[in-house]
């Protein structure tokens, strides 16, 4: 199941370079979205080990988050074709607009973890509530690392 994940996560970030150079139809990219996010949840569900009454609590929450997590995930995502566009030929300004972007969208992010941590923790547990937090950030930090192993550096000069 996560060299499914990994396949979809490389084939969703392969679409988002491909966007910049290319015209991918935004069609195109919110399939591959939908796809992730059952992969994601296809994770989740394995790795929660929820019994009939948990699972009809948590889910519907996880919903909720998923949906205030897609928004942050499609400003991080115009950020990155925004990079990929100037990245060769970026300007101080553009360069520090970016950076400042990425700092509110990890705030806003961080954010909604500590909401949906005490949501979970009041509606089950603290225990569920970090259990789901550790492999939501392990799936993230795959996405991210990927991201990054296959972005160029902000050229200077």
């Amino acid at each position: 199941m996560l060299n499914k994940f990994r396949l979809l996560l490389i084939s969703f970030l392969l679409l988002i370079v491909s966007s910049v150079t290319a015209q991918v139809t935004k069609g195109e990219l919110e399939i591959i979205k939908s796809e992730l996010k059952t992969e994601k949840k296809d994770l989740v569900r394995k790795n929660m080990n929820l019994v009939s009454d948990e699972a009809d609590i948590f889910w519907p929450i996880y919903n909720k988050y998923q949906n205030e997590k897609s928004v942050i995930m499609d400003q991080r995502i115009k950020i990155l074709k925004k990079y990929a566009d100037e990245y060769l030929i970026i300007k101080e300004d553009d360069a520090k607009k970016i950076a400042l972007e990425q700092f509110k969208l990890s705030k806003k992010a961080t954010a909604l973890r500590q909401k949906y941590f005490k949501i979970i923790s009041k509606k089950m547990s603290p225990v569920y509530a970090i259990r789901f937090l550790q492999i939501d950030r392990q799936i993230d930090l795959l996405v991210e690392m990927k991201i990054y192993e296959n972005m160029p550096l902000m050229q200077y000069r």
